[in-house]
């Protein structure tokens, strides 16, 4: 059942969740924050190696892409033109290997680029498509690398090598309200190419969207993936245990685009902790429910109870053994689990 927490990003390459222990008082300083998405009202338009646009006026455009990205992610002293990857990988057939080249990084099917950045790490594109008049959204790509938390930093960011594997997001939207994301490590071959050598996670936003990732002090990969209802019961014991099969999503619990409840923050390959986030109070309170006694309610909303009643106890922040307690709780509580029942 480990596939319950995978999700099939639009590129066509899925990826699941690890699990160990680690200390929540262990998590390390978090960078500025990556996990928003394009929109019109603070775009910051910048200058590409592949396209002439408007460059921006900030701190941030004007400082050299050289310094903010690894050797890797830049070709010809630029960022790599976020267009490689909305051409070469946009269908299931996806390569491995990107050609970096700008003939290889072009394509009559998407038009009226308009490229902008929203951080120091990411480069984006929006587009259109030719054969399609009036889509949802305007669909984008945008790549994000992984890189060294920037607060309190003076002086040069230290990098990985150009031959070594570097954390790398890419956030894409094809127009209508999925915002899917997927964390990779890549490894430039030579050149012209650029390898994918790992994906490490993916998802729809509350469906295990990446939140955040970066690399601290020790080089160690840190990120946090969007948790719903559904996904922190499964997160809390044995992915496989036969208990999960009587536990159906939507039906059961909420496990929906929209329903972020926490987040699972991982070092690697390991979890660290899970966190409740403020919109699950906020989901959970406004919802017409709250005077039900615990025998009336659904399974949800037996959920929510013990959820907000951990938000009235001040704790927010759980280790994976403490959350593994709590959801033992909610299954014999909420979900009709028998003691000794596996």
């Amino acid at each position: 059942m480990k596939n319950l927490l995978c999700a099939l990003l639009v590129l066509g390459l899925t990826a699941c969740l690890p699990e160990n222990d680690q200390s929540a008082a262990d998590a390390p300083e978090r960078p500025l924050a990556m996990e928003s998405t394009p929109s019109d009202s603070d775009e910051e338009v910048i200058t590409t190696e592949h396209a002439d646009v408007e460059e921006g006026t900030s701190a941030t455009a004007s400082t050299p892409a050289a310094i903010l990205f690894p050797p890797a992610l830049l070709y010809n002293g630029e960022p790599i033109d976020p267009l490689c990857f909305a051409v070469q990988m946009s269908g299931e057939d996806s390569p491995q290997r990107i050609n970096l080249t700008p003939d290889s990084c072009r394509s009559d099917d998407l038009t009226d680029l308009e490229y902008f950045s929203k951080g120091p790490y990411d480069r984006a594109v929006h587009y259109q498509y030719a054969d399609i008049e009036d889509s949802m959204g305007r669909p984008y790509m945008m790549i994000q690398y992984a890189g060294p938390a920037l607060e309190g930093v003076s002086g040069e960011i230290t990098h990985p090598a150009i031959d070594e594997a570097v954390p790398v997001i890419i956030r894409t939207s094809g127009g209508g309200t999925g915002q899917f994301s997927t964390l990779y490590k890549m490894q430039r071959v030579d050149e012209q190419t650029l390898a994918v050598t790992e994906t490490i996670a993916a998802g729809d936003r509350c469906n295990s969207g990446i939140t955040e990732a970066f690399l601290d002090a020790d080089g160690d990969l840190n990120y946090a993936l969007n948790l719903t209802p559904y996904t922190m019961v499964v997160l809390g014991g044995d992915e496989d245990r036969a208990f999960m099969d009587s536990v159906e999503p939507y039906d059961d619990l909420d496990d929906c685009a929209a329903c972020c409840y926490g987040e699972a923050h991982y070092n690697e390959d390991q979890l660290g902790y899970i966190t409740l986030n403020e919109n699950a109070r906020e989901m959970i309170t406004g919802k017409e429910y709250r005077e039900a006694s615990l025998v009336e309610q659904t399974k949800q909303m037996c959920f929510d109870e013990l959820i907000a009643l951990q938000f009235q106890a001040g704790q927010t922040s759980f280790t994976p053994t403490e959350w593994e307690t709590f959801i033992t709780e909610v299954e014999h509580t909420c979900l009709g689990r028998q003691e000794g029942q596996e």
